[in-house]
Order: structure tokens, then C-alpha cells, then sequence
């Protein structure tokens, strides 16, 4: 019998506590939170921007922020080493590409450890590397695809309101704040919803099928529509109680991850301020080799810093795999031979 969206909750709990704690694996954990610093499923705090403090206004308006100068004077006394800023950034840019390539690899890696309680990324990597190309270059059509809709629907607007000048009249006959301004934002959240959406059906349920049927994502949508389109209402009902898990965990090991990060910081500012001491001491200038002393340094403090957060978030990261692989496969025998192990589902209500 198929799983409800509220079944599948309490056996993805159980599976999560039986590969993390019964027994304890510190070395299967250490494992799985490179899995999770790939993918990006660490918790991170969210950030709020008022966007209305950087709107102008009728009348101009200056910040006055008491570190001005100094930043100011760090800012051009950096300019001198611009070669190696140029550097920076184009190696920033490869290691982003580079990592969002990996991420999708390992999704699949993480599927696979999930499903089978075993972490093994060496041989893991060259085994679904076709797939997480695939997976890859959907996601970019995605991606581009966003983008064009985005400048469509906001840019073009805000286009035209400067090239009529109603940037220069009051903020109520902004294009974004008329009517027509209004149904453009209204498609465009209905467009990212249908993005989000989109992007969590095939993570969650189009991954694991190209998983165990060596498809490209094209195939694997292919096969997983007929499954979504025959039960809409429990889909439906999984991805509502997918938000409501989501907030609850982001709640818990946001707090987690937020006491994670403090304590790391104290070690890591004395540890930076007696090395910054050193330098004074030893009569330290401040030139290529020092400044490119500090981007390594700067950089493995951060990869420290992700790595414990994603120590922290590998049980939620766990359990939403499981959560998505019992769901999934109490409707789709290939994934729930490996998942209940020849065990029939338990019976539930459906959401």
C-alpha cells in the first residue's frame, strides 16, 4: 500500500536514526557531510535586506557609517594588487561552475548512500557522472530560462520607466506599482513557484529513477509524469508537508548551526589575531605573497567553517532523502525493493 505524505515521515525518522546512530558512525557521518557541503544542503541563517533603505528619495541621502575612511583606504590601498584581485575572481567563477557540476553529481551520490546506508564517493563519482551531467545541463535551461522570464517581466518594465522618466516622479506611478506592473508580478511568483516546484519533483523524485534506470533527466520525466499526474492529490499533499518539514528543521538546526558557528569563530579570531600580531612583529608588508597568504588563508577558514555546518545538517539532509526515497518508493516498485528490503509498506492514511 502506497504511503501518505504523513506515513513516510515517521519511517524516514526510523531509517535516519538507524544510519546515524544504531550504531553510531562518526566515519559514515564524516562522509556524508562532504556529500552535504557539495550539495549545498547545510543550513545556513537567512539574511533580510530592506530593499526600501537603498530606494532613493526625494531627497538625497547620504549613510553615515563612522568606518567610511578606513574602508575607504583598505578598498584602495587593495587596488594596488589588482592583478591578483582579476585572479580571484575568474577562479572564483571556475570553482563556482566547477562546484555547481559536483553538486549534481552528488546528488546522486547522496541518493545512493541514503538508499543503501554506505558512503562511498570514490567510486560513486565516476558511476554517475552521465547522469549528474544531464541533471546539469536541465538545470541550466532552468536556470537560463528564469532569467529571461525575470528580465521580461521586471527589467522590461523598469526599462521603459527610465526611459520614460518615471524615475524622476514619486514613487507611486512606478511601473512595478500600476496595474500592469501588478499582474507582472503576480506571473513572475507564479512562474518561481512553478520553478521551485519543478526543482524539487525532480530532485526529490526524478533523481532516484534516474538512478536505477540509467536514464538522462528528459527519460526520467518521462516516466516519473504518469506517476504524478495519476495521484495529483498526494504529490500535492508531499510537497505541503515537504514546506512544513523544511521550516521546522530550518528552525532546529538553524539554531544549531548558529551555535556551531559561534564557537568556531572564537578559536578561529584568536588564531587570526595572533597571526596578524606575528606579521606585526616579524615587521610584515603588506604585498603579493602576504596578500595572497591571507585569500588561502580566508579560504580554508571558510571551507572549515562550511564543513562543521555541514556536520551539523547531516541528519536533516538524511532524512529528507529517505523521507523522499519511502514515499517514492511505496509507488514505484524498482526504488521500494531497495528501500523496504521486500517488506510490504505500512498501511496509512493518505494527507
Amino acid at each position: 500500500m502506497s504511503l501518505s505524505a504523513t506515513g513516510a515521515v515517521s519511517a524516514a525518522f526510523e531509517q535516519t536514526g538507524q544510519q546515524l546512530f544504531h550504531p553510531w558512525r562518526p566515519r559514515f557521518w564524516a562522509r556524508m557531510a562532504v556529500v552535504a557541503m557539495t550539495t549545498g544542503e547545510f543550513s545556513s541563517p537567512g539574511s533580510y535586506n530592506e530593499w526600501g533603505h537603498w530606494l532613493p528619495t526625494s531627497q538625497p541621502r547620504r549613510l553615515n557609517v563612522p568606518w567610511r575612511g578606513t574602508a575607504k583606504a583598505i578598498w584602495e590601498r587593495m587596488l594596488h594588487f589588482w592583478p591578483l584581485l582579476v585572479v580571484l575572481a575568474i577562479l572564483t567563477v571556475v570553482l563556482a561552475a566547477m562546484w555547481i557540476y559536483m553538486a549534481c553529481v552528488f546528488r546522486f551520490i547522496l541518493f545512493e548512500s541514503v538508499l543503501d546506508g554506505e558512503c562511498d564517493v570514490k567510486a560513486g563519482w565516476p558511476k554517475w557522472k552521465p547522469q549528474g551531467l544531464s541533471y546539469l545541463l536541465w538545470k541550466v535551461v532552468l536556470w537560463l530560462s528564469t532569467a529571461v522570464v525575470t528580465f521580461a517581466l521586471v527589467g522590461v518594465p523598469w526599462a521603459w520607466a527610465v526611459h520614460v522618466g518615471l524615475l524622476r516622479r514619486r514613487w507611486g506611478h512606478l511601473p512595478l506599482s500600476t496595474p500592469g506592473g501588478a499582474v507582472s508580478l503576480v506571473f513572475m511568483a507564479l512562474f518561481l513557484l512553478t520553478f521551485g516546484i519543478a526543482s524539487l519533483l525532480a530532485q526529490d523524485f526524478v533523481v532516484p529513477i534516474m538512478a536505477l534506470e540509467k536514464v538522462g533527466i528528459l527519460e526520467g520525466w518521462r516516466r516519473f509524469y504518469p506517476m504524478l499526474r495519476q495521484e495529483k492529490k498526494s504529490y500535492a499533499g508531499y510537497l505541503l508537508m515537504r514546506i512544513l518539514l523544511s521550516l521546522g528543521v530550518a528552525i532546529v538546526f538553524g539554531i544549531a548551526s548558529l551555535l556551531a558557528l559561534l564557537l568556531m569563530m572564537i578559536p578561529l579570531a584568536i588564531l587570526g589575531l595572533g597571526i596578524f600580531l606575528a606579521g606585526e612583529a616579524a615587521h610584515l608588508a603588506f604585498n603579493y605573497y602576504t596578500f595572497s597568504a591571507v585569500v588561502i588563508l580566508a579560504g580554508g577558514a571558510l571551507a572549515a567553517i562550511v564543513y562543521v555546518l555541514s556536520l551539523v545538517s547531516t541528519p536533516a539532509m538524511i532524512f529528507f532523502q529517505s523521507y523522499a526515497n519511502h514515499f517514492l518508493g511505496s509507488r514505484y516498485p524498482a526504488l521500494g525493493a531497495r528501500v523496504f528490503r521486500g517488506a510490504s509498506p505500512a498501511p496509512s492514511s493518505e494527507l
